[in-house]
């Protein structure tokens, strides 16, 4: 549908005919209705734009932050990660010098045995001169048995120790190199991270100014208007009483009944409520209420539940319009829906032909 003739069924859907007139030519908006429209037009996709990049800082802030702890927790694993291998090291050289050190003393017991030295009890007492050298001897022997078996023992251990030692050293090795590269992965990670945020914080901060701009030359349209054009903007649409209408239990319903309670509050770009909305963030709070999360801005929500077609509309379907999906209202019905319009028009009940072409028609809950 051009705009000319979206204009046309817009307009005939504010300017009724009288009862009983005929209708001529059709008769398009003033040329500041028209300005009106496209200006509100061009605000709400800067809006569109600026809610999403807003969703992106929000995102990257997330993404900062989840990066920025997993560094830091990557960091102090890494730490105590060349801790550990710094102390089983030092383990690991003191178990080896004790193990030497009782080599050492093994070896000169098998030395002297290899040179002939007899340290047994039939040796003893074949070099013993009397039976009382041979008990003081017998009992030297004993000694330094008991001295070489512990000797032989403890290295045993301590060989075990430095064995050990070695394994825990090379273990926490290597997961001190783990660690540090995770730690590094982990910076880099919050670097991008960081980057990102800046990247989406600078484009939130043009489409800020983008949509101060529009709505201020929308808000300067809106006041050229007539008083009558003025006056059919704020009309509401017809009085709904939701008590009459046959709703369906569950979050549809449910959802309808909320957006319903809002007719007649302001518009505000980036309006979620509880006292001004904005078309998505209408439809968005209507269906939190019932218990359902829903995208925030419409060019996220045509893309929400399951199409419908148009014959098939009911309670609660959203409907989204023009081809960038940049205004969505909620179906009341098959013929009505209610919808945060623009600046200047409060939250109001309209047909859905009427609001304007459609893009899609989508079920959140079946």
């Amino acid at each position: 549908m051009t705009t000319t003739a979206l204009t046309a069924v817009v307009l005939a859907a504010l300017f009724p005919l009288p009862a009983g007139a005929q209708p001529s030519e059709p008769v398009g908006p003033s040329e500041g209705l028209a300005r009106y429209w496209e200006l509100s037009g061009d605000a709400e996709r800067a809006n569109g734009k600026l809610l999403a990049a807003q969703e992106e800082v929000q995102r990257t802030r997330a993404a900062l932050a989840m990066a920025t702890e997993n560094s830091s927790r990557a960091a102090e694993t890494a730490d105590r990660a060349r801790a550990a291998a710094s102390a089983s090291a030092e383990s690991e050289r003191q178990a080896v010098l004790a193990r030497d050190r009782l080599q050492a003393e093994v070896d000169v017991f098998v030395e002297a045995t290899h040179l002939g030295l007899r340290l047994d009890l039939v040796g003893a007492m074949l070099s013993s001169r009397d039976p009382v050298e041979f008990l003081g001897t017998a009992s030297l022997l004993d000694s330094i048995a008991e001295d070489v078996a512990g000797t032989v023992q403890r290295h045993v251990v301590a060989a075990s120790a430095a064995h050990e030692a070695a394994t825990r050293a090379a273990v926490d090795s290597r997961n001190a190199e783990e660690a540090g590269k995770s730690a590094a992965e982990g910076a880099a990670e919050a670097q991008r991270a960081v980057d990102a945020a800046a990247a989406a914080e600078a484009v939130a901060a043009a489409d800020v100014i983008a949509l101060g701009a529009r709505a201020d030359a929308a808000r300067r349209a809106l006041a050229g208007l007539t008083d009558a054009e003025r006056a059919a903007l704020a009309d509401p649409g017809p009085r709904i009483d939701v008590a009459d209408l046959a709703l369906p239990d569950g979050p549809a319903g449910d959802a309808v009944r909320f957006a319903l309670r809002q007719v007649g509050k302001e518009y505000e770009w980036g309006g979620v409520g509880p006292l001004e909305y904005d078309c998505s963030g209408l439809t968005m709070m209507a269906y939190r209420w019932a218990g359902v999360t829903i995208p925030r801005v419409s060019e996220q929500q045509v893309s929400a539940g399951t199409p419908v077609a148009l014959d098939d509309v009911r309670a609660g379907d959203l409907v989204v319009y023009r081809p960038d999906a940049g205004h969505v209202a909620m179906a009341i019905d098959g013929t009505w829906a209610v919808h945060a319009a623009t600046e200047g028009e409060p939250i109001k009940v309209a047909r859905i032909a009427a609001i304007g072409p459609i893009n899609s028609i989508r079920r959140i809950i079946d």
